[in-house]
């Protein structure tokens, strides 16, 4: 009985910090998204909430991801340096999924923040799908199935993505 105990109590113990990690908050305490320069300051946050909301569950810690999203779309929407378009193509991969627009978003930002030019709509737009469906493929995402997401799984597949991208954003104004 004694060790059982001790065991039990070892393994908790053990787990303690994985299990605060996983239910601990990416989004920085009192966080100010006010001046142009805010947004720069908290680019490595944003990264961390993105790969935060992509890798946890839909489900899971619902209290967790709302404080993430309205971190994220804070930032997106004041950003003054990353302009994400919202075409056809970001749309439906959002039906029956609404988290793969907030996915959609991620990924066009993160391609910025990491190097990518936000001029080049058509580049911003392929990361941005690509991360959507990267996010889509992971079986441990608890996304809904979507017609339209496993098409573009297949046009990747067989390297058709970037015709179908280029030809969306051509379209953006």
């Amino acid at each position: 009985m004694k060790t059982t105990v001790v065991t039990l109590l070892l393994a908790i113990l053990m787990a303690a910090p994985t299990l605060l990690t996983a239910q601990s908050s990416p989004v920085p305490s009192g966080y100010k998204l006010k001046k142009d320069a805010d947004y720069k300051k908290y680019e490595q946050d944003v990264l961390k909430c993105i790969e935060w909301y992509d890798n946890t569950p839909v489900k899971k810690y619902p209290a967790i991801r709302k404080e993430v999203e309205n971190f994220l779309v804070t930032w997106h929407q004041g950003t003054p340096y990353v302009s994400i378009t919202l075409g056809d193509m970001a749309i439906k991969a959002a039906e029956g999924n609404p988290s793969m627009l907030m996915t959609y978003m991620n990924g066009w930002s993160q391609y910025v923040i990491k190097g990518g030019d936000d001029s080049d709509k058509a580049a911003a737009l392929l990361a941005a799908i690509n991360h959507v469906l990267d996010t889509y493929q992971n079986k441990d995402s608890g996304l809904e199935k979507n017609k339209y997401l496993d098409k573009l799984l297949k046009s990747r597949e067989k390297g058709q993505l970037k015709d179908l991208v280029d030809k969306e954003a051509a379209t953006y104004k």
